[in-house]
């Protein structure tokens, strides 16, 4: 067909179909509309009718506006031409298809064109002229019909202007079908509108590998690509080979740019369903979506895929790297699952990378894929985007699947990653993953979120943020699950996961392995990022080994509302080496569990260090058990190491031993719970303060509290506050200073009960320990010594009991050349008790030094014995110093002497009541009352004092008052008259000398007793009886 008339529309309507076979062919100047509509609309009112048995009006010139279909068994189109060039128009002008079904096998040339398919099968399609351009209008009401692209081809490409709309209730692109629009290779795109590739579909979108719709800037072509936009009720594309033959599969849906310009956006969209699926990842690069910009310093295109229902990307590459990366965002009403080595990939080496963006308000799964957000190498690039997840919940998971937001540039950062789910996140799993889209033999083995910055890089590295109702993150491999850390030169990002309702579960691999789960830390320097972990409900850290340090070492914070359980080989940890170690804040509103575990906040050995960060451990009950340690410690010079404290509302347990020697991957001795702060020898600065405060303390099984100084510096301090401290079975407080400083004090503040004794029976298993108990052996026992300095001093305040049981030590001892500590025990209201034989010493002796002072202020001491230097060289018949050790004895001793030199003996200053309790016993005589000198013979009958009357009231009892009667029941007794003869049977004399009353003797008292309501009677030690004899005054005349 073709125009006389250069510029003219030709409008072709046949209403029982249009094929145009294999040699058709167009040659007009104007736009080119086929259709099989019944009848053509103009704008006087008019229609032009293709049904004969319609009337025919009066043609005028003027342009039609619509195309009217009847509605029934609407005709199809069929383009079947093989001829080259067949089916085109000019550049800038319209090729329209308008019936009902269309299906092509052949192909439309239209350079610069718009190429405009309509399937309907019933209504009117408007006609729209803007510019002398045609286009079609077509109401989302309309019926419509399917188009189908076989082996076809819509090419558009020329100066960027063309463009492609397909209006369909269903379309398939099938068997090697494509539709191209962009710019041409070689050349400038021109000042017209990009043109775009509209898809609208009723029904169903289907593309099938290898047919491709694009719209690119060819090589060396300059401008901006246009746009492809799919609206459907589903989208499917399927960009598999069956039988591979390059290493390449080039996008199905693509805006790239290969030339200079920005690379266009991609949009799909469906009510249903949206199904993308790859090539099998054997060593294949294979994309579904590229907006990806092959050109330095040009721009990757925006990728957005929303679904009201749900979508699957399964073996899916989507790429919008390079140049300044676009975005890619993905949502779905219902379930959105990325699995099978799926891919997103934002990068760019030039400029800032885009954002990637997952939402659903259902699950989201990402399984064994990819989402990648990196910064390129390049000087010139710039930051990292972010990557945001969000949905009901998220799981990535079964291993292999990587979120990263990472930066290698030199001034750029990376991106942030934010996961939120008002339900579950999970991360876990271990498995095979290619290493690179190019290179798909590579392993990468676990799920990981990283926005690490990488070695070269100057900018800092991204945080991650989890928030969900529960948290659940399961590390089987040696790389960190959430990673923030940095091989370069700035800074680390943080680490935030919360979990609003539930509990987080954080667990790592096997002990032996030193994996990580969560790590910021900074290979390099300045600055490890912060760690913090909430929960509105529990917290369980297993085989869990979560790390801030390096450099200035980050913050890790912990805090649950119900528990937290930290277990199972376990590792927190933070520190420096140049700059200040960080903090560690572990808090509970319930119970603070800490088994087989480290929490470690250490300071290396770099001149640049500075201060060591403190542990604090806050619950309403903490138990520190199974062989843990929780270590401050420095080894910089200068400076000081952090302090522990340790705070609980009820009860605080420190207690156990578990089989390994405290280096990850090197477990092969049994070691003891241990706290400790240490200033080691390289060290100048003091050790940290440990402090405990709680209502109940028990230490015992072997644990220790240790502040320890190796070097010229003080160690540091113990300080207890509790209303009852057990410290028994071998358990151990200890400041000790095995260099020049001197020991730090221990400060003990118990309200109620102290209990010190017994000894570790797993001693000897604790060995090749950094801090060990072997210079104080197994007791149970408070230690402040000293080798060559000053032993600490020692302070107990306990206003009711200190008991000591089984060996139990309180021991300020200097065990080389330093002098002895100080002891102060102040219980002026209490008692210190020692059992009898148990071998329990309290002591501030010095070997070669002056021995400490000893001051003990208590009601009573019960069961302990004083000691000088004299009694242990007659107990242990010699003067040989080392023999002179109180604890060889089986008694219970107080001693603060010189074993070497008698002139350099301490004091020991005792203030009690100087009560012996035996002394105040009373021996009662074995005829307590003789009852014969209880009766007067001088009251004789017949005497004056006959006047005198005696009444026995009988059964009745005594009148109310003396002036009443007796009670009816009473009985009067007679008045009798005693014979004379029985007023005297002891002698002849009616009157006897009345005997005198003796006074009674004041005497000072010699003991006491409590009686049963809390009172202190004080007793002497020959006490007289205290019965009186009975004096009857008589005066007879």
């Amino acid at each position: 067909m073709s125009s006389a008339n250069g510029s003219a529309n030709l409008f072709l309507i046949n209403p029982n179909g249009i094929i145009f076979g294999k040699n058709a062919a167009l040659s007009i100047g104007g736009s080119f509309l086929a259709t099989t509509a019944s009848s053509l609309k103009f704008a006087d009112g008019n229609q032009f009718s293709a049904i004969a048995s319609q009337p025919t009006p009066l043609l005028t010139i003027s342009v039609p506006t619509g195309l009217q279909f009847g509605g029934t068994n609407t005709r199809s189109i069929e383009n079947q031409s093989q001829v080259n060039n067949g089916l085109q128009v000019q550049p800038g002008k319209t090729l329209a298809l308008v019936g009902g079904a269309i299906t092509f096998d052949s192909s439309i040339q239209a350079p610069g064109d718009r190429v405009d398919l309509a399937a309907v099968s019933a209504g009117t399609v408007d006609l729209n002229f803007t510019n002398n351009i045609l286009s079609l209008n077509v109401p989302e009401s309309l019926p419509r019909e399917d188009v189908r692209l076989t082996n076809a081809a819509i090419d558009v490409r020329d100066r960027g202007q063309g463009s492609v709309v397909i209006t369909t209730r269903n379309l398939e692109i099938s068997e090697k079908s494509s539709i191209a629009a962009g710019i041409s290779q070689g050349l400038t795109a021109d000042s017209s509108p990009r043109g775009d590739i509209n898809l609208n579909a009723t029904g169903k979108v289907t593309i099938n590998y290898p047919s491709r719709v694009t719209n690119l800037i060819e090589k060396d072509a300059i401008g901006d690509a246009g746009n492809i936009n799919i609206t459907a009720g589903e989208i499917t594309i399927d960009n598999r080979a069956s039988a591979p033959t390059d290493s390449f599969i080039p996008a199905a849906i693509n805006t790239g740019n290969l030339g200079w310009g920005r690379a266009g956006n991609i949009s799909l969209f469906t009510t249903g369903s949206m199904n993308l699926i790859g090539q099998d990842p054997a060593n294949i690069d294979a994309q579904v979506i590229s907006t990806f910009s092959n050109v330095q310093g040009r721009y990757g295109g925006y990728v957005t895929l929303r679904s009201n229902d749900s979508i699957l990307l399964k073996n899916t590459f989507i790429n919008v790297a390079r140049g300044d990366g676009g975005d890619i965002s993905v949502f779905g009403n219902n379930a959105v699952s990325i699995i099978d080595n799926s891919q997103l990939t934002a990068g760019t080496t030039q400029g800032n990378s885009g954002n990637i963006t997952i939402t659903s308000n259902s699950p989201v799964s990402i399984d064994r894929s990819w989402l990648v957000n990196n910064v390129g190498g390049d000087e010139l690039a710039g930051n990292a985007g972010n990557i945001t997840i969000t949905g009901q919940s998220v799981s990535i998971t079964t291993g292999g699947a990587l979120v990263e937001a990472s930066a290698e540039s030199q001034g750029g950062n990376s991106g942030n990653i934010y996961i939120n789910a008002s339900g579950k996140v999970e991360i876990s799993g271990n498995d095979q993953l290619n290493g690179s889209p190019s290179d798909r033999s590579s392993r990468f083995e676990n799920s990981r979120l990283t926005t690490r910055a990488q070695e070269g890089s100057l900018g800092k590295a991204g945080d991650i943020s989890i928030t969900a109702g529960e948290i659940t993150i399961d590390n089987q491999a040696s790389d960190p699950a959430l990673d923030a850390g940095g091989d370069g030169l700035g800074a680390s990002g943080n680490v935030t996961v919360v979990a609003t309702t539930g509990s987080i579960t954080l667990t790592g691999q096997d002990k032996n392995v030193s994996d990580q789960v969560i790590s910021t830390f900074s290979n390099i320097q300045p600055y490890g990022g912060y760690i913090t972990v909430t929960a509105n409900d529990s917290i369980l850290l297993k085989n869990a080994f979560v790390n801030a340090a390096r450099s200035d070492g980050g913050d890790i914070t912990v805090f649950a509302n119900n528990s937290v359980f930290i277990t199972d080989n376990s590792q927190l940890t933070t520190g420096t080496t140049r700059g200040n170690s960080g903090n560690i804040t572990i808090t509970s509103n319930g119970l603070v569990s800490i088994e087989r575990s480290w929490i470690v906040n250490n300071v290396g050995m770099n001149e640049l260090a500075r201060d060591g960060g403190n542990i604090t451990i806050n619950g309403k009950s903490v138990a520190i058990t199974g062989g843990s340690l929780v270590e401050a410690s420095a080894e910089a010079k200068g400076v000081n190491s952090g302090n522990i404290r340790i705070t609980a509302n009820d009860q605080v347990e420190i207690s156990g031993y578990d089989q390994w020697n405290g280096k990850p991957g090197d477990r092969t001795y049994d070691v003891n719970t241990t706290l400790t702060t240490s200033s080691l020898a390289d060290a100048r600065g003091q050790a940290g303060e440990i402090s405990i405060n709680a209502r109940n303390l028990l230490i015992f099984d072997g644990a220790n509290l240790i502040a320890n100084s190796e070097n010229a510096f003080k160690g540091g301090n113990i300080n207890i506050n509790a209303d009852i401290f057990e410290l028994k079975e071998g358990g151990q407080l200890l400041t000790t200073a095995q260099g020049l400083g001197d020991a730090g004090n221990i400060n003990l503040k118990v309200s109620d009960l102290l209990v010190i004794g017994g000894m570790n029976p797993n001693f000897d298993k604790f060995k090749n320990q950094k801090f060990t108990v072997s210079s104080v052996g197994p007791n149970s026992g408070i230690f402040a010594s000293t080798t060559s300095s000053q032993g600490g001093n020692i302070t107990v305040e306990t206003p009711k009991l200190l008991l000591l049981r089984r060996n139990g030590q309180i021991s300020a001892r200097s065990l080389e050349n330093g002098n002895g500590g100080n002891i102060i025990i102040n219980a002026p209201k209490g008692f210190l008790v020692g059992i009898s034989g148990e071998n329990s010493d309290i002591t501030a002796n010095a070997f070669n030094g002056n021995g400490g002072k000893i001051t003990i202020n208590a009601t009573g001491i019960f069961g302990m014995t004083v000691r000088n230097r004299e009694d242990l060289i007659r107990e242990r018949k010699t003067e040989e110093p080392k023999e002179l050790n109180p604890a060889v004895l089986p008694t219970n001793d107080i001693s603060a002497f010189s074993q070497t030199n008698p002139s350099l003996n301490g004091v020991i200053n005792i203030n009690t009541l100087n009560v012996d309790f035996n002394r105040g016993l009373v021996e009662l005589p074995i005829n307590l009352v003789d009852a014969s000198q209880l009766i007067n013979n001088t009251c004789n009958p017949g005497s004056r004092q006959r006047a005198s009357s005696f009444v026995f009231t009988g059964r009745g009892g005594l009148a109310p008052n003396p002036m009443e009667m007796l009670t009816p029941e009473a009985v009067q007794v007679e008045w009798v008259s005693l014979n004379s003869t029985d007023e005297d049977g002891s002698g002849p004399s009616h009157r006897r000398k009345i005997t005198a009353m003796k006074p009674e003797t004041i005497v000072e008292a010699t003991g006491w007793v409590r009686n049963n309501q809390g009172e202190i009677i004080l007793t002497a030690n020959s006490p007289t009886s205290w019965q009186n004899q009975t004096k009857c005054g008589v005066s007879k005349k």
